[in-house]
Order: C-alpha cells, then structure tokens, then sequence
C-alpha cells in the first residue's frame, strides 16, 4: 500500500474519531429506579438521582421505597454497598435514612407519594420539595392528621418536623440541598385542571428533564408542553441535556376521553416532534437523534395476559421517526446517562 493511501486512511480514523468525541456526551447522572409503572402496588413511581460520582441522592417522587430498595440491593444496583457491621438497621433503611437526602415532588396523587407517608415514622429529617400547587395538596390533605399524622414542617397545630417543606417557584433554580444538583420548575396538566410538575434538574453543566403525570398541549388545551419544550431547546443543541424521562401511560387504543391527564405514543411522538421542530425548523428528523427518552408509568390492564408495555414499545418505536433512543426500565435497575 502507498504511503500517501496510509495517511489517507489515517486521517479519515482520526476524523472519526474527533466526530465521535463531538457528538459523545459524557454521562453525568445515575438513576435507580425504585418504582416505575402507572400504579402498580409495590412498584409505584420513585426515582433516586444522583451526580454520577455521588451518593447524595434526590428522590424523585416516592410511590414505592422499601421494596424498590430491596429490588435495587438484589440488582447491586448500589454497587459495592455492605451495611456497616454495627448497624442495626437493615440495608433498606439504612440507604433511605442515609443516602436520600429529600424528596422531589411532581404532585400528591397517591401512586407518587404512598411510600413517602408509610415510611415517614422509619424515615431520616430530610427535605421535600414541591409547587406551591403541590405542598398545599400535601400539607391541607396528606400531612394533616387525618390521612397521616402531619410529618412535615407547616400545617396543622402539632407539626412534627420530619420534613422540611421548600415550595420551588417555576422557573428558577434552587439548590437541592446536601447534593450536587439543583432543580428548575415547570407546571404540567394532569387533566380537570389538576397541576403536575416537570422537574429540570442540572449538575455542572449536564441537565435531566423528569416529567411527572402530564397530558399533551393538543388534549389538555394548554401550552405548558410548548413551554417546556422552549425551555430546553438550546440545551438540546448544546447537548447538554442528558436525557428525558416522560411517561406513557397507555397504549394508542385508550380513547381520548378516557386519558385522564396521560399520554400515549401518538400523543408523546407529537410533543416530541413539537420539540424538535423547535430545534431545527428545516430539518426536525435530526434534531433529536440518539437522544434517550426513558419512558415511565405505563399502566396495567389488569388482565391475566396484559401485554400493555409491549405494545406501547411497538407503537413508539413505530412511529420513531425522528430516531431517539426509547428506553424502558424495570424496577430496581441503575441507569447511568
């Protein structure tokens, strides 16, 4: 072979390389999933989220923890966590007293926090964090010695201090106590005029957007999609936006009527190409490539042969064209992004 066919080809390898470093994003967040379906008992929406070398998780909503961390631990989804030898507690507790160092709220339906109230009285002082839309659910309907003797730090005449209530205002970062995170809210529909949150939680330079319960701006007859999606156009161009997790509830065939303030593939892959024309007006089909979508709180049917999650992964991937990466995980795993 020639030697100027060897510089050729070297250079090309060296091209391709510096392209692949280019369009490489350097993973900066771990998330283990406690819970991840639409309802499930025992596996109800509960994300733990870290910076990627930390131990100071946040908890993004808390439907299920006990079991997920029992899940997580047989998944050595904690890496090489051993309880101290002179610890009493179990493994579980421990890692919730220790390692979760507040709550991340999106709203106060009961798939989202039933576990943060049954585990209060077993549960470390720590943070929560919410709307104002959200802490006043929690505080007048939850925490008010009705539902369950009122664990946090506002409310009724005896408040018992577990939790120290910080209502996030949109749009504006706050620093997410004892982690390396902070967090920027925005407002989500959940149908009948009920608010969800999405959460853009940042460390350093790497972003994560989190959604909670959320209807689509064609359904809900709102903008609040748009919004968010104007919110983190440029972070996707400058590629430092990580990943998003989004539920999708139900398959295609769950009439409109009967969504509840939910999405379903036809609706996500809509808002989705909301996002990328936003991006890239002329060539929307780029915009997104490779970008990890995780999908959350897909509902059962209750049938004995309920194949809704695998239908909803075809018809997702069906309509995919704008190429992202659709990623569906299961209770207990580590995702690192």
């Amino acid at each position: 072979m020639r030697k100027i066919e060897i510089l050729l080809i070297t250079f090309t390898i060296l091209l391709l390389l510096a392209e692949t470093r280019l369009n490489a994003q350097d993973k900066a967040f771990k998330c283990i999933v406690l819970g991840n379906s639409g309802g499930t008992e025992g596996n109800m929406s509960a994300y733990m989220l870290s910076n990627l070398k930390s131990d100071n998780y946040i908890c993004i909503d808390a439907g299920t923890l006990y079991n997920g961390l029992s899940k997580a631990l047989k998944e050595k989804s904690f890496g090489k966590f051993k309880l101290p030898k002179t610890e009493k507690l179990s493994s579980e507790t421990y890692i919730l007293k220790n390692y979760i160092k507040g709550y991340l709220i999106s709203h106060a339906h009961i798939d989202h926090i039933a576990a943060l109230v049954s585990n209060a009285p077993i549960d470390s002082r720590k943070y929560i964090y919410a709307s104002q839309y959200t802490m006043e659910n929690l505080s007048n309907h939850i925490f008010n010695e009705r539902i369950s003797a009122n664990w946090g730090s506002e409310g009724t005449k005896n408040p018992l201090k577990k939790y120290k209530y910080i209502t996030l205002p949109q749009n504006n970062d706050i620093d997410l106590n004892e982690t390396e995170m902070s967090v920027k809210t925005f407002y989500t529909s959940h149908g009948n005029d009920y608010i969800s949150s999405a959460f853009l939680i940042k460390s350093g330079d790497s972003h994560f957007l989190y959604f909670g319960d959320c209807g689509s701006d064609e359904i809900e007859r709102n903008n609040y999609m748009f919004e968010i999606w104007n919110s983190v156009a440029e972070l996707i161009k400058e590629k430092k936006l990580n990943a998003i997790m989004i539920e999708c509830s139900y398959p295609d065939e769950q009439p409109d009527n009967m969504l509840y303030g939910h999405l379903k593939p036809c609706l996500l892959t809509k808002e989705l190409n909301q996002l990328a024309r936003r991006i890239n007006e002329k060539e929307p089909e780029k915009a997104l490539k490779a970008l990890k979508i995780i999908i959350s709180h897909v509902k059962g049917n209750g049938e004995k042969n309920d194949n809704s999650l695998n239908t909803i992964k075809y018809q997702l991937e069906k309509a995919n064209n704008l190429d992202v990466k659709y990623i569906f995980p299961e209770q207990g795993e580590k995702i690192e992004f």
